[in-house]
């Protein structure tokens, strides 16, 4: 199952706050279909769904996460492809992710 959306790539802390994560969150609309669908997959440690991103030419095996406040799950951008297309925090991004 695949979905392409849009979204803003922002910075958020992690839980120590030492650190910051760049990430983008998926639609919630789709967040209850995912759940549903990958209800029956195996799952990495805190409720990590395996995806393939896809993100201009690049395509990366990653996770998405849940996350609790914003209802919907979010993935992080590495990086390394940070650098490669010269983000920055607000861009919007075209990204397409592929449940495995």
């Amino acid at each position: 199952m695949d979905y392409t959306f849009n979204a803003p790539l922002f910075v958020r802390p992690t839980a120590n706050k030492k650190t910051l994560r760049w990430c983008v969150t998926l639609p919630q609309a789709w967040a209850e279909q995912i759940s549903k669908y990958t209800a029956e997959f195996p799952r990495r440690g805190r409720w990590a769904i395996k995806v393939t991103a896809m993100l201009g030419y690049m395509q990366r095996d990653t996770s998405i996460f849940p996350d609790k406040n914003a209802g919907t799950y979010i993935l992080f951008i590495k990086k390394e492809i940070r650098k490669e297309f010269s983000l920055n925090e607000w861009d919007t991004l075209c990204i397409t992710i592929r449940i495995v």
